[in-house]
């Protein structure tokens, strides 16, 4: 989980201390403080910023003011280091401060950009009270392979990757108006499937069949072809790995049903017919 906070810095009435108020963004708590310059006038910046022997003394007067008495630039790196993560810190400066060198920050001689802090300035709060509708679009994914140099059988990478986007594209936009207990829904997740056997990761094939199957089940009872196709597919996944036992479970119960409806001459049942004898 990131550690997230905003601080925002405000020049005080008498135009001599700073308000700053730190807010975690994750939990929803915040801090205020009342703080000194601590001789950090834009003169003093300027000089020190033009020099950059005197960047790292800079960046720890920078990190003092942002610290305060309570340590709160201090406290809040320590969380993000216990989970293994930088700092991100959202920084609302006031316009008499808003050009400060901040990316400078430092401590013990030693910068905080970028690996123990991610820095995002806020300059302006032109459009903040806009609320934006979110567009009725499907997810866009993005998918790169490649297959390995004298490597057989040369995968097939970019017929199965159009396979996930003509598959996936419409996925999200069939959730919205059907409902994922849809059948529609349950024929896209097959179809997805279907991509990820081709790819050979079969464990992302068998979730996907196993939400097609829940799915055809709570929607047709358990027999039904729908719910043979879903245990056919399921049968092949696990022959496929080398499990034969557990692949003739879910071929069974298909062969049944397929036999019920279509008859035992039909491609189907002749299809999980084969696979029963395979799996002896």
């Amino acid at each position: 989980m990131p550690v997230i906070y905003e601080v925002k810095i405000v020049l005080n009435a008498d135009q001599k201390t700073y308000h700053l108020r730190w807010r975690n963004l994750v939990a929803q708590t915040e801090n205020s403080f009342a703080q000194a310059n601590h001789g950090l006038t834009r003169e003093e910046v300027e000089r020190l910023w033009l020099k950059p022997e005197y960047h790292h003394a800079l960046g720890q007067k920078l990190f003092r003011f942002l610290d305060g008495d309570g340590r709160h630039l201090q406290r809040s790196l320590d969380e993000a280091a216990k989970l293994s993560e930088p700092l991100t810190l959202h920084l609302r400066a006031g316009k008499e401060i808003a050009d400060w060198p901040f990316e400078l920050l430092a401590q013990d001689g030693a910068f905080l950009l970028p690996n123990r802090l991610h820095l995002l300035r806020q300059v302006s709060d032109w459009g903040a009270q806009k609320i934006t509708a979110p567009a009725n679009c499907p997810l866009r994914l993005l998918f790169m392979a490649c297959s390995a140099l004298g490597v057989e059988p040369e995968l097939d990478f970019e017929r199965e990757e159009e396979t996930i986007f003509r598959v996936t594209e419409k996925l999200a936009i069939g959730k919205q108006v059907y409902g994922e207990q849809h059948p529609n829904i349950a024929s896209s997740l097959n179809n997805l499937e279907a991509a990820w056997d081709a790819l050979s990761e079969h464990q992302k094939a068998i979730g996907y069949f196993e939400q097609a199957l829940a799915i055809d089940r709570a929607v047709y009872g358990d027999n039904h072809p729908s719910v043979a196709t879903d245990l056919n597919n399921l049968g092949a996944v696990y022959f496929t790995l080398g499990e034969k036992q557990k692949a003739k479970k879910y071929f069974q119960p298909a062969h049944a049903i397929f036999n019920q409806f279509l008859g035992p001459e039909h491609p189907n049942t002749k299809t999980v017919a084969e696979w029963l004898v395979a799996c002896e």
